[in-house]
């Protein structure tokens, strides 16, 4: 059953029973420290950091109302991410990659997104590209914030990628376009949808089910994983 608008609290809702509340939370939540190296990071990039001076120059600048900051950073930065380009495409199917580079390539303007791509993962170290497809059925790279992204790891191996983000989306579920949190999760064989009311961030999360789709939606070919 979908329920005609969102309801609070969640936990009333017949889509919370048999969720993992405590692990959903966990998902969309990231380390402290981790959330504190990008925030250090992107000030070191801006140049918005303390510089030592001597006394004499801070009474000049103060005088002057120009502010002041040595940002080396966001040069190194940036002349390395103008460096990467991705020059071509390879692979064992020629048709295949003559279609990847000379179609969807252009088509999806991979060649202006990967400036920004190169340059967000090299100024935080990290950075997360998700592949979907447009309504024509054609694959499309998005680039997300890793400070709303988290991947869990198990010997190496990926056990599950999780994004969330704020949505006021109109649909079944949210007819009257309420501001919600909206989170997916990436298992190797399924995708799961949650939202939660953005006003009760310490709430249950709920089943976020799109007209017409299964809950969760099936990620196999032949019945095998697709990772």
């Amino acid at each position: 059953m979908i329920a005609s608008s969102p309801v609070s609290p969640l936990a009333d809702s017949e889509q919370v029973g048999g969720l993992d509340q405590d692990f959903l939370r966990a998902a969309a939540t990231i380390d402290a420290g981790r959330l504190a190296a990008y925030t250090l990071a992107e000030r070191y990039y801006r140049g918005d950091i303390d510089s030592k001076l001597t006394d004499r120059a801070k009474e000049f600048l103060e005088a002057s109302g120009l502010p002041y900051g040595e940002n080396f950073c966001e040069s190194v930065v940036d002349l390395l991410a103008d460096r990467l380009r991705i020059s071509g495409v390879t692979s064992d199917d020629e048709d295949f990659a003559s279609w990847v580079w000379g179609v969807l390539w252009d088509r999806k303007r991979l060649d202006a997104h990967q400036g920004v791509i190169h340059t967000e993962t090299l100024k935080l170290g990290a950075a997360y590209l998700i592949v979907d497809w447009d309504a024509a059925g054609y694959p499309c790279v998005t680039f997300n914030d890793p400070e709303h992204c988290q991947v869990a790891y198990e010997d190496g191996r990926t056990i599950w990628a999780a994004k969330w983000w704020t949505s006021a989306a109109r649909g079944p579920l949210n007819p009257k376009g309420t501001a919600l949190v909206r989170m997916i999760i990436y298992w190797p064989d399924r995708i799961e949808a949650y939202y939660r009311l953005s006003s009760d961030e310490g709430g249950d999360w709920a089943r976020w089910v799109d007209e017409g789709e299964p809950w969760p939606m099936d990620w196999t070919h032949d019945g095998q994983p697709l990772g």
